[in-house]
């Protein structure tokens, strides 16, 4: 049974687990399956190892196909430490595209500043909360250009798994509140052994650089090791983004990249 070696991946593996994805083991890759969500990419792939091995890039999609005969889409993760941070050729000749993140860890955050008057931290409970989860969501894409009926009900879905995965108390998400209103969320799942996977950290658009996102994580990283017994913080974040930048103020540091192959079907 091949073991995975990334600890970002780890950590996906164990988000996607919790959230009740199938996640299988075979010898030489681990095929993860979501029922229900087949728009949900990274939810529905295949990973495999970084080295060389008896399988190309040609005979990996046809492992792809073999497990997903129905998708329309094609993802594949690499396992391995120290990856370069450029795409696979022999994937990207088959059509593929490189999705590259930063995986970045701490053991505990600086000291948070004051929260402003009139802000609320506190976590996310009841259909209420969620459908404002969903609301800001929304917002987000909107400002991103993925305003389109497909991604919506695919933030929909995303938005029900956490819900169902809260009510489980196999994560927690909290958000930032300003009368009524909430102005940034995210998520964080805790493992039996200490790895704290922090989740879709996001403001609305008009609140950013206002400190907001940096109280959250903050927030609930110290929940998360006096009460969920945390002992490594793991945070993943496009390396050109600015949330990047955010986070190595808090104390987070580069541990390693985690590199996604992709093919998407066209938009109708």
């Amino acid at each position: 049974m091949v073991e995975v070696e990334s600890l970002g991946w780890r950590s996906d593996l164990m988000v996607r687990t919790l959230a009740g994805s199938l996640v299988m083991h075979a010898p030489d890759h681990v095929v993860v399956r979501t029922v229900g969500r087949s728009d949900f990419y990274w939810g529905n792939f295949i990973l495999i190892p970084a080295g060389p091995g008896e399988r190309d890039a040609a005979a990996w999609l046809t492992v792809f196909a073999g497990e997903f005969p129905l998708a329309q889409h094609i993802a594949i993760g690499i396992d391995g430490k120290g990856l370069p941070s450029t795409a696979r050729p022999d994937f990207v000749a088959q059509g593929l595209a490189a999705e590259v993140n930063c995986v970045l860890t701490a053991s505990s955050l600086v000291d948070a500043v004051e929260l402003e008057r009139g802000v609320e931290i506190r976590p996310i409970a009841g259909d209420g909360d969620w459908a404002l989860v969903l609301e800001l969501r929304l917002a987000v894409a909107r400002e991103e250009g993925l305003d389109s009926a497909a991604h919506g009900s695919f933030l929909e879905g995303a938005v029900r798994e956490e819900s169902v995965l809260c009510g489980r108390r196999l994560g927690l998400y909290f958000g930032v509140f300003r009368d009524g209103s909430l102005l940034s969320s995210l998520g964080v799942v805790v493992a039996p052994d200490g790895v704290a996977r922090f989740q879709n950290v996001e403001t609305r658009p008009g609140y950013r650089r206002q400190g907001l996102a940096g109280w959250l994580v903050r927030h609930a990283a110290a929940h998360a090791i006096r009460h969920l017994g945390a002992r490594l913080l793991v945070i993943v974040a496009d390396p050109e983004g600015p949330a990047i930048g955010l986070y190595r103020r808090l104390g987070f540091t580069e541990a390693e990249t985690q590199l996604q192959m992709v093919r998407v079907p066209s938009p109708a």
